[in-house]
């Protein structure tokens, strides 16, 4: 007891101090961090060198730290302003390592020689030397966190309290430590060697150093470098641990593999013990892990890792495939669903390759609030989307710091209840609640003595009923003041962004949040019906609205002739759902059931974009034309079951698709595949589909009036696949043609002349002939904007990305001298006239290909040139 007493009080001391002075850990900025992902293509905002960089740039609130060797030889400790990456201070040494280093609060420790790690303090925008730590032998690189120092002084493990001279304990092992260590909550793990050379991972408590339990790893064939020892390194995933090692451990193949994986289950290590052949530390995904791998061959190759019931293995880059980011095995980073690939960035769901760089980076992309740093050669470059911010990012940041105060707050109060929780000798919850408080931002090191002290306690008698009930009111209350301090910053905030963002944080934490609906509900449509559970989908519906105003469809006044949306609404309701509600927009009518109101404001931000590009390519269109009518159905059986034949019996497409145009109907059909949380997917459908809409209902054109044998449909679907294939921006209401990123060039550059449809064939095809063509899969072909060795397509497939890079071509050639040919194409096949495009060029329908080939290759290749 008189122990447990002395921990509670040092807790309580020292979580009163880190509400004084504001201090961060690490992990918690890192836990509380929100990095937004650069999907866009980036830009420089600003670089700093020459150096030759010896390790990856480490992110320290709102500074850089780097390292490596400057002009003259020695290395040098660079501290950067995050936001100019502007040179706030540089220390040189004369050491004859590379540097090492671990920042938390307001310290940096760095190892400065094999055998001494000093300890800075930044005051202003210098840091002063506060302390350093000496041995004999060696010691490994530091790892801080709080006011805690941990790392290998020889052969053992040691742990200080900055604020004593004396370790607060040494490890010891039958056998030898290596390698630097590496924290995980409360515990340590770290790697050692026994007197037969056999490698052991160990996991010890955080706050005693007592080994709780180890795995065996294997023995190396070939005796390990001193230097060699010194680099392994531990990587931590939620279930796994990776240990990387060289040389590599011996496995039963006669091979030496650099890297060994070991399960992690429940905070404690397990097996079996399975090796393999990594080049890079392996970066965890929200569903498994990636890394750059050595074949056979002894080549580079990138994979992917999926956790399922079974292991699923994706190879995403060959040396026969995407070898240009094979030429990298620099350690992936990650920011949401981007994953930093080498010189790339790639959207985790898709594999899609959003931008692309010639530079190879040295080290790990590493994210950071408002960009991305990456070594190229000697320069350190912080990449962002782009130089203007987006409209909502001043008002977000604004939120996100409010956010991040609160959070710092809150992790103080249930440091404070973790405290009453371990005096009343309830472990279990003062456990939780000390986890919490640390990745809220509460002072780790004491957070850390709590949590260890609580799991010992974890299995004791249960506390007395009424003091739990004290501690739950207590923990109660905490929780409650955020979220009240969240409801009043949003009834205050004078602009309507910062009010929706506030919102959003506040119903993500408590849906039903009572002050926060009453809110709500004065900002929602008129008739919008709110339940807790739509808060924040409708808190999303208001701010992706804000731009493109957007109302419900209400019942009609009394005695007043029914407008044409809500006769429309009235016969929807009666032939498909009673329950349908209808959104309105300038040029949209959405009606839909079951759909969240965020997808319904996505799908109309969106298409009233599309409406945009289209008025803008094809001039003189009635500006009475009614609004364009969409179902949005919720689930794929009811987006079938009303479908009908339209599209001349082509189940198997309309089955693979989220949508298609019922040209019988004048109706847009869509529906929100289930995983498309951000309808990036009904995004590029909805476009193409709302092309047919509009060019049959809202052109001057009017519905097509070819016949169905006419030969020349391709352009129907060639424009409408163009559409797609633009770089929209509903957010800022910008568009672009990017031939050079369309599916449509790419397939054509990797296809062979015998995987395509002849080109004679193509432009004579009719819809009749259309509708005969295989979907079935008949070529593989390897794509360069899309990651897999993988990419099947079939004769359908080929029509459309045909018809599309041939409408690319018409419209950007010869600075767009052959546009307006595009353009007649389109009104010609709609006026029941088509055009021969190949004769009104003057050219055989082989040539033009052959001409739409070469131009989509040289597209292709300037893209490249670019990029370097």
């Amino acid at each position: 007891m008189r122990k447990l007493l002395a921990v509670a009080a040092l807790v309580a001391a020292n979580v009163h101090t880190a509400a004084q002075s504001g201090t961060r850990t690490t992990a918690g900025a890192e836990t509380r961090a929100l990095v937004a992902a650069l999907s866009d293509d980036p830009v420089e905002r600003w670089s700093f060198g020459p150096l030759t960089f010896e390790a990856a740039p480490a992110s320290w609130d709102r500074h850089v730290l780097v390292t490596g060797r400057d002009a003259t030889g020695r290395r040098a400790l660079v501290v950067l302003d995050a936001a100019s990456g502007r040179m706030l201070s540089r220390t040189l040494f004369s050491s004859r390592a590379p540097l090492a280093l671990s920042a938390a609060g307001e310290r940096v420790a760095v190892r400065t020689a094999p055998n001494r790690v000093d300890l800075f303090r930044l005051r202003g925008e210098r840091l002063f030397q506060e302390r350093s730590f000496v041995h004999a032998d060696s010691l490994s690189a530091p790892i801080l966190a709080g006011d805690e120092l941990t790392l290998r002084e020889g052969d053992e493990l040691v742990r200080y309290d900055l604020d004593q001279k004396e370790p607060a304990w040494r490890a010891r092992v039958p056998g030898v430590f290596r390698g630097t260590p590496t924290l995980r909550g409360a515990h340590v793990l770290a790697v050692w060697y026994d007197k037969n050379g056999t490698a052991h991972l160990a996991w010890l408590e955080g706050t005693s150093g007592r080994v709780l339990g180890e795995v065996v790893l294997g023995q190396h064939r070939h005796e390990p470098r001193a230097e060699d020892l010194d680099a392994l390194e531990i990587v931590v995933h939620e279930q796994v641990v990776f240990v990387g090692l060289r040389p590599g451990l011996a496995a039963s193949s006669g091979q030496e593999l650099a890297w060994a994986r070991i399960p992690f289950k429940g905070a404690r290590i397990g097996s079996p013990v399975t090796l393999h052949a990594l080049l890079a530390a392996p970066l965890e995904t929200p569903t498994g892990w990636v890394a750059p791998e050595r074949t056979r061959d002894g080549d580079t190759r990138w994979i992917l890792v999926e956790r399922a019931e079974q292991e699923r293995f994706v190879e995403l880059a060959a040396p026969e495939h995407h070898a240009w980011l094979c030429a990298s095995s620099a350690p992936a980073g990650r920011a949401g669903d981007v994953l930093y690939l080498g010189p790339c960035a790639v959207d985790a769901r898709t594999l899609r390759v959003l931008w692309r760089r010639e530079r190879i980076p040295a080290f790990r992309p590493v994210p950071v609030p408002g960009g991305l740093l990456v070594v190229e050669g000697d320069r350190l470059r912080c990449l962002g989307s782009e130089l203007q911010p987006r409209p909502s990012a001043q008002a977000g940041e604004r939120v996100r710091e409010l956010v991040a105060r609160l959070e710092r707050d809150l992790g103080e109060q249930l440091a404070q209840v973790a405290l009453q929780a371990l005096r009343s000798g309830d472990g279990r919850r003062a456990a939780i609640l000390a986890r919490e408080a640390e990745a809220l931002g509460a002072n780790g090191r004491t957070l850390a003595l709590l949590q260890s002290e609580a799991e010992r306690l974890g299995a004791g008698p249960a506390p007395a009923k009424g003091r739990t009930t004290t501690l739950v009111a207590q923990e109660r209350e905490a929780r409650a003041g955020l979220l009240e301090e969240l409801a009043d910053a949003a009834r205050g905030a004078s602009a309507a962004r910062e009010r929706h963002a506030l919102l959003c944080e506040l119903f993500r934490r408590e849906p039903g949040h009572a002050q926060g609906l009453e809110l709500l509900r004065q900002l929602l449509p008129k008739g919008a019906a709110l339940i807790p559970a739509d808060a924040l989908a409708w808190c999303e519906f208001l701010e992706l609205s804000a731009a493109r105003p957007l109302e419900l469809v209400g019942p009609p006044a009394s005695e007043a002739q029914p407008t044409r949306e809500q006769t429309w609404l009235a016969v929807q309701r009666e032939s498909w759902r009673a329950d349908l509600v209808g959104y309105q927009s300038e040029r949209l009518l959405v009606i839909t059931a079951g759909a969240a109101p965020d997808a319904v404001a996505r799908t109309v931000r969106a298409g009233e974009l599309v409406c945009d590009v289209l008025e803008s390519v094809f001039p003189g269109t009635p500006g009475a034309a009614g609004r364009l009518q969409l179902l949005l159905y919720p689930t794929r059986a009811e987006y079938l079951a009303h479908s009908g034949s339209e599209l001349g019996g082509l189940e198997t497409v309309l089955g693979l698709t989220s949508g298609h145009f019922d040209v019988t109907a004048q109706i847009s059909r869509l529906f929100l595949p289930g995983e498309d949380t951000d309808s990036a997917r009904l995004l590029g459908t909805s476009t193409h589909e709302l092309t047919h809409h509009w060019l049959a209902t809202r052109s001057a054109f009017g519905p097509p009036r070819s016949m169905p044998s006419a030969s020349g449909f391709w352009i129907v679907e060639a424009i409408a696949t163009w559409a797609e294939e633009l770089r929209l921006d509903p957010e800022r209401g910008t568009w672009s043609s990017a031939p050079e990123r369309a599916a449509s060039l790419d397939t054509l550059v990797n296809a062979g002349a015998k995987d395509l449809l002849p080109w004679r064939t193509f432009l004579a095809l009719s819809f009749e002939d259309y509708c005969k063509l295989e979907t079935r899969p008949t070529c593989t072909l390897s794509l360069d904007w899309q990651l897999g060795m993988q990419a099947p397509r079939s004769p359908m497939q080929l029509f459309y990305a045909q018809g599309a890079a041939l409408a690319h071509y018409l419209y950007e050639v010869e600075g767009a001298a052959r546009r307006k040919l595009l353009l007649r194409a389109v009104e010609a096949y709609y006026r029941g006239t088509p055009l021969d495009v190949a004769a009104a060029l003057g050219v055989t329908p082989e040539e033009l290909g052959r001409q739409v080939n070469g131009w989509a290759r040289s597209v292709w290749n300037r893209d490249i040139e670019q990029l370097r």
